[in-house]
């Protein structure tokens, strides 16, 4: 059996800094599934001592690209007193799920679906959101 080796990261996937948040945690692409085809690459943003954002990017080469958001409900530890709600901004329709500590956006862009996933709220969530959008479209209509 051939040992699982992780992807390259895309260029552009990952910047080192996205509005003044500069470190990195732990980003990376896994291995790539031998049966399914599917990676899924990963990065955290924030200090040191505290991640503020999570981005999560997974590629499903056997799924046909749908323009419909799916149903979509997380189940993060505020997911009683969170809602979920379309948004439609530039490039495409997005899904925002907002609780009282967890704020997190998610759509899918070609074959991959991608969250950006906010910890704490910061100043700089727009700016996260509006990179990955831009650099990832929505398929959502």
């Amino acid at each position: 059996m051939k040992p699982q080796v992780n992807e390259p990261i895309p260029e552009g996937m990952f910047p080192d800094s996205l509005g003044g948040v500069t470190w990195m945690k732990n980003k990376h692409c896994g291995p790539r599934l031998q049966f399914t085809g599917r990676v899924m690459c990963v990065a955290g943003y924030g200090s040191e001592t505290k991640q503020l954002v999570a981005i999560y990017i997974e590629e499903f080469p056997e799924e046909e690209p749908s323009t419909r958001p799916p149903v979509w409900k997380p189940q993060y530890t505020d997911y009683k007193e969170a809602t979920v709600a379309e948004e439609l901004r530039p490039d495409g329709k997005i899904l925002r799920y907002h609780g009282p500590q967890y704020d997190s956006f998610y759509w899918h862009s070609g074959d991959r679906h991608v969250e950006v996933f906010f910890y704490y709220p910061i100043p700089q969530e727009e700016q996260f959101v509006s990179y990955y959008l831009a650099k990832f479209p929505s398929n959502f209509r």
